[in-house]
C-alpha cells in the first residue's frame, strides 16, 4: 500500500459521490475502489487520532484480545505447539465476537470480560425514508440510481425490527459489541436474502459517561450485518471501535452508547439506497475493562547493521496521483531505536512499538517501510514486505503474534495471548520480529537497484519474491 494518499474523493459530498459513481460501469474502477471512494467520502470528517473527547477511527486496518491460555500450555514445548495450533493464524477478538456463541472455542478471559461489561438496552427508534425531513432529496438519489420509488407499504416491515444489545467486549483499547436484530418473518427473509443491509452512519453515533452531560462522538470502525443463517430468528449487527494503542479508549464508569444504523436496499455502502434509519441506545460498564493486570512497562531496543527496505514513494496532489513507485534499498539501522510500551490487561498483553530515535537523513518513507506490518500466509510463508512478529515462550515458538484490527502507519502493535492467571508460571516471553523485503516485483529486479513504477490509471496485481531476515528480539516482562 502507498504511504500517503491524498484522495480528492473526500472533498465531495456523499450526494456528489453517488452522482459520480452512478456511471460506474463506464469508469475504469473495480468494485473495491468504488467501496473505498464511498468510505473515504463518508469518513472524511472523522478525526484521525483518539483523544479523551473523540474516540477516533484509526488509519490502517484492529481490536484484539484472545482466548485464555491453559497453564500447562506455556510450561512445556509440546503444549506450546498445541496452543499454536489452537490459536491459528487469524484468531482475534473481532473474529471471536463474529462467531456463534454456542460454537465458539472456550475463552474464559474473554467470557469474563463480556460478563463484567454488564450491557443492557435503553431504547430504540426506527424511521422510514418518507419520514425524514429531506425525504425528497433521498427520493432523488433513488431515481438517479435506477431504484424503484420508495413505498412505505413495501418497507413497513422494517418497523418490526427490534435491536437488543447482546454482548459488549471492552478491554481498555478496543470496544466491540453485537446487536441482535430480531424481526418478523418478512424482516428475517430480507436479511437472509440480502434484500436489506445495515451499516453504521458515519459520524452519527455518540456516547456519554455517567455523571457527565457532554455528548461525545463515537467513530465506529468495522461494522456491518454478517450473513444470516437459515432458521435464525435474528441477525447480528457487529460494531467495533479501536483507539490509539498507547491511550485508554474510554473513562471508567457507565457508558451510554447511541448507535445510528442505516438500513439500505441491497448494499448499505451505497449511500442513496437507504430506506430506514435505526437509532439504538444501550449501556455498559467500562471500569472492569480499564483495569490493568500489572503496571505498564517501557523499554528501548537499539537496532544496528544494515537492512534491505522495500519503500513506497507516492507523489500525489491536486486531486491526482502523479506517480507511485516501489524500490528496495540497503539502509543502515545504526542510530535507530525502537520504543517498546507494554501494558497488561485481562484479555492479553499489548506491545506497542514506535521509532523513538532515527539518524539524520532518515525519511518518513524509511520509517513506514521499516515498521510496515505484514503476516504469515496460510502456508506459513511471508509474501509481502514488512515486519512479522512471533511469540516465544520459554524458548519455544507458540504462534504468530497477532495484531489488532486497526493500527497507525509507522507503528506496530501486538496483542499476546498471555493472561493474569498465567503470570506466575509462564517463564520467559520474547517477541521476535523479522523483516521482509521484495527482491523482485512484477519483473523488476528491486534488490539489483531497479524501480517498479505503477502504470498510470490502471489496476495491477503485485507478484514478487521476498527475502526475510531477523530484525529484533524483544523480551516481554511479566508482572
Amino acid at each position: 500500500m502507498p504511504n500517503e494518499l491524498d484522495f480528492s474523493f473526500h472533498t465531495l459530498s456523499a450526494e456528489q459521490t453517488d452522482a459520480l459513481l452512478s456511471g460506474i460501469d463506464s469508469l475504469p474502477l473495480d468494485r473495491a475502489a468504488v467501496r473505498r471512494i464511498r468510505r473515504e467520502t463518508e469518513r472524511a470528517a472523522a478525526p484521525r487520532r483518539l483523544r479523551r473527547r473523540t474516540v477516533a477511527r484509526l488509519l490502517v486496518p484492529a481490536a484484539a484480545c484472545l482466548a485464555a491460555l491453559i497453564l500447562a500450555c506455556v510450561c512445556f514445548p509440546q503444549a506450546a505447539r498445541a496452543l499454536a495450533e489452537f490459536l491459528g493464524f487469524e484468531f482475534r477478538a473481532s473474529r471471536y465476537m463474529l462467531e456463534n456463541p454456542e460454537t465458539r472455542s472456550p475463552a474464559p478471559a474473554v467470557e469474563e470480560a463480556i460478563a463484567n461489561a454488564a450491557c443492557r438496552d435503553v431504547g430504540y427508534s426506527i424511521s422510514l425514508l418518507n419520514e425524514w425531513e429531506d425525504a425528497d432529496t433521498w427520493a432523488g438519489y433513488r431515481a438517479q440510481m435506477g431504484l424503484a420509488p420508495f413505498s412505505e407499504e413495501d418497507w413497513a416491515f422494517l418497523r418490526n425490527i427490534e435491536p437488543r444489545v447482546a454482548e459488549v467486549l471492552y478491554d481498555g483499547h478496543t470496544l466491540i459489541w453485537n446487536t441482535y436484530m430480531y424481526a418478523d418473518e418478512a424482516g428475517m427473509e430480507a436479511m437472509r436474502s440480502v434484500k436489506i443491509d445495515m451499516l453504521a452512519v458515519e459520524g452519527a453515533s455518540t456516547y456519554t459517561v455517567e455523571g457527565d452531560p457532554t455528548v461525545y462522538p463515537l467513530y465506529i470502525g468495522a461494522h456491518g450485518l454478517p450473513p444470516v443463517a437459515d432458521g435464525a430468528d435474528h441477525g447480528v449487527f457487529f460494531a467495533q471501535v479501536t483507539g490509539d494503542p498507547d491511550e485508554q479508549l474510554l473513562p471508567d464508569g457507565i457508558i451510554t452508547v447511541t448507535q445510528v444504523i442505516r438500513i439500505a436496499e441491497g448494499d448499505a455502502m451505497i449511500h442513496g439506497a437507504a430506506v430506514a434509519r435505526l437509532t439504538h441506545t444501550f449501556t455498559f460498564d467500562a471500569t472492569p475493562g480499564n483495569a490493568a493486570s500489572g503496571a505498564p512497562d517501557a523499554s528501548a531496543t537499539a537496532l544496528s547493521g544494515e537492512i534491505d527496505l522495500t519503500m513506497d514513494h507516492l507523489d500525489a496532489g491536486d486531486g491526482a496521483e502523479k506517480s507511485w513507485t516501489i524500490d528496495t534499498r540497503r539502509i543502515s539501522l545504526d542510530g535507530v531505536t525502537l520504543g517498546v510500551e507494554t501494558s497488561y490487561h485481562a484479555t492479553g498483553i499489548y506491545v506497542h512499538i514506535t521509532p523513538t530515535e532515527v539518524p539524520e537523513g532518515w525519511t518518513q518513507d524509511m520509517t513506514y517501510a521499516l515498521l510496515r506490518p505484514t503476516a504469515f500466509n496460510r502456508y506459513g510463508k511471508i509474501d509481502a514486505p514488512g515486519v512479522a512478529g512471533e511469540l516465544y515462550v520459554n524458548g519455544e515458538r507458540v504462534a504468530e503474534a497477532q495484531m489488532p484490527d486497526s493500527g497507525i502507519i509507522g507503528e506496530l502493535t501486538y496483542v499476546l495471548p498471555i493472561f493474569p492467571q498465567d503470570y506466575d508460571a509462564i517463564g520467559t516471553v520474547v517477541l521476535r520480529l523479522s523483516h521482509t523485503c521484495y527482491t523482485e516485483l512484477n519483473g523488476a529486479d528491486l534488490i539489483g537497484g531497479e524501480v517498479y513504477e505503477f502504470p498510470a490509471s490502471s489496476s495491477v496485481g503485485l507478484t514478487g519474491t521476498t527475502k526475510t531476515v531477523p530484525l529484533a528480539e524483544i523480551p516481554i516482562p511479566i508482572p
